[in-house]
């Protein structure tokens, strides 16, 4: 694992921090559109009466006027829901630019390593390989592990995010709920485990 995370480090050497707010910025993504569908729930009780049921729901109530107030506005509801819509679109428009940023510098700049390494082979080896063959693997793999760094890394770190902050708000509403929804993960990981080892 030391050896993958060193790996990771090198690459993204002079791009750590946009690499990092990118990290950033969809964590807040998450967070945003997880608070768009609870402002549905916090809308449907205050329709029908029924007090918070967490701190949190209760916390939300209270920061925009209370139950009392809200129930008498209800078209604050649109405003909370398409302010969130609207800022989880800039964040994720930037956070798509910063992708294709680091995206785009990583690939080079493992393309002038490649080259430069490829370069300075011995003749004798140059000679041996098919014609093509070293810049053909060497494209292959960089478009590989390009595509792990700035894609799969970020679907990864989604996959937490949205669980660990899902969890969370199920727990301050019903740990019941939370515990049995969080029982079924385990289940679907060791499935998806072997059904992408069959496949493979």
């Amino acid at each position: 694992m030391k050896k993958y995370l060193k790996i990771l480090w090198d690459i993204t050497a002079g791009h750590r921090g946009t690499y990092l707010f990118s990290f950033i910025l969809q964590f807040f993504i998450v967070i945003v559109m997880l608070l768009s569908t609870f402002m549905t729930k916090i809308l449907v009780d205050t329709i029908m009466l029924v007090p918070p049921s967490g701190p949190i729901d209760a916390f939300l109530t209270d920061l925009f006027g209370g139950q009392a107030f809200l129930s008498e506005n209800l078209w604050v509801f649109s405003v909370i829901i398409l302010g969130l819509g609207f800022s989880r679109a800039l964040m994720f428009f930037f956070r798509m630019y910063l992708r294709g940023v680091v995206e785009t510098n990583i690939g080079r700049e493992m393309q002038l390593k490649l080259f430069y390494h490829i370069e300075r082979l011995p003749y004798p080896a140059l000679k041996k390989a098919k014609s093509g063959d070293y810049i053909q693997t060497c494209t292959r793999d960089e478009e590989t592990v390009r595509s792990f760094i700035t894609r799969q890394v970020f679907g990864v770190s989604y996959a937490l995010f949205i669980v660990t902050i899902s969890f969370t708000l199920l727990m301050t509403l019903s740990p019941k709920i939370a515990l049995v929804t969080i029982a079924i993960l385990p289940i679907m990981f060791v499935y998806s485990y072997f059904l992408i080892r069959r496949v493979r």
